[in-house]
């Protein structure tokens, strides 16, 4: 996944692009639709493939499910303020946090933590909490991910804890994770913080340093510059690279940086919203939209190559809006949002140019 606040980028998405258009080619790659899922009357704002390629998780407010990509048969189960999710390395769970508790007294926000068996037979995956719930202190956008294949980590007030998920569950070494954190404070920025799994199974992080050119604001922090906008889309597949949202003074722009220590390799895709970058390093997916007052107009897929920043449209159609595309895990095929009926498209990509 990913935690982007859609409302928050769409405001941006036709100012962006009223100034910038990406430099497009006239012949190039098209995205051919294989299978539509329908998925349950929800604004899902979030997917993931499984590891293996052969399944999708959906997310909305109120409901996570799993569809089987090849089928198209959808598992629901129904959580009420589901924020998170992430597949185990192996594909059989699914941890996730929730917000679905509103305390009275001071109107406190709680989390739970849960994990879903993929494989525990029977209509619907089983699910059990794995932690009671927890206060939230501060807006945490990404605080959950998998230290071994049946070990899950919470991060709470900036302290990881891991829960073993399967008996003999053991991390493992290498692991990368990212946390994202917004504090409640006026003029506080997004931080970033990259995460590894130590060799004596301990999670030991580091906060990354943001470009110097995107917009910061020294309002929160009288010593130095906080960054505005500043937010992981993607950490690669292999843990060492990230794609990032970030606000320059004129435009959204991505950065692809390095994930041992933040080094910008690349900064392209102004005016364009990064969802995914592919195995191999070479091709980044993204989506131009307009919107309207209340809602979106119009989105269109398109594949961004790495090396010179060159962006091919995938889509154009009038009767989709295709959004968070993702690449299959070490296959060809991509998925993305249609966010006119709420379905999720699956297809390949046809005519790639050379990388």
């Amino acid at each position: 996944m990913r935690c982007i606040v859609r409302s928050h980028r769409l405001s941006l998405a036709l100012a962006a692009l009223a100034f910038w258009a990406p430099a497009v080619s006239v012949a190039g790659p098209t995205f051919v639709v294989e299978r539509r899922v329908s998925l349950p009357s929800e604004r899902f704002r979030e997917f993931q493939w499984s590891p293996e390629g052969g399944r999708l998780a959906a997310l909305s407010f109120r409901q996570l499910v799993i569809a089987d990509a090849g089928s198209g048969a959808v598992d629901t189960l129904g959580f009420l303020g589901v924020q998170q999710m992430a597949w185990s390395p192996g594909g059989r769970w699914i941890g996730a946090r929730a917000t679905p508790v509103v305390r009275a007294s001071g109107r406190e926000r709680r989390s739970v933590v849960i994990v879903i068996d993929t494989d525990g037979g029977g209509d619907q995956p089983r699910v059990r909490a794995l932690s009671d719930t927890t206060s939230i202190r501060s807006e945490l956008r990404r605080t959950l991910a998998w230290a071994g294949p049946d070990l899950l980590a919470v991060c709470q007030d900036s302290v990881w804890t891991m829960s073993a998920v399967a008996p003999g569950a053991l991390p493992a070494p290498g692991t990368t994770m990212i946390r994202t954190a917004t504090p409640r404070l006026a003029g506080a920025g997004d931080r970033l913080f990259l995460g590894v799994v130590t060799a004596d199974g301990r999670i030991e992080e580091r906060e990354l340093p943001p470009p110097p050119t995107i917009l910061t604001d020294f309002s929160g922090r009288a010593d130095a510059p906080v960054p505005l906008w500043w937010f992981p889309t993607r950490l690669s597949r292999d843990g060492a690279h990230l794609l990032i949202a970030a606000r320059e003074p004129t435009a959204d722009v991505v950065y692809m940086i390095l994930a041992t220590d933040g080094r910008v390799e690349h900064r392209f895709a102004d005016g364009l919203i990064a969802s995914d970058l592919s195995a191999d390093g070479k091709w980044v997916l993204s989506q131009a939209e307009t919107a309207g007052t209340q809602k979106l107009d119009g989105s269109e897929l398109f594949l961004v190559r790495v090396s010179d920043g060159r962006a091919f449209p995938l889509t154009g159609t009038m009767d989709t809006i295709e959004t968070d595309a993702v690449f299959e895990p070490g296959g060809t095929r991509l998925a993305c949002l249609d966010q006119k009926d709420g379905s999720i498209l699956i297809g390949r990509i046809e005519g790639l140019p050379t990388p």
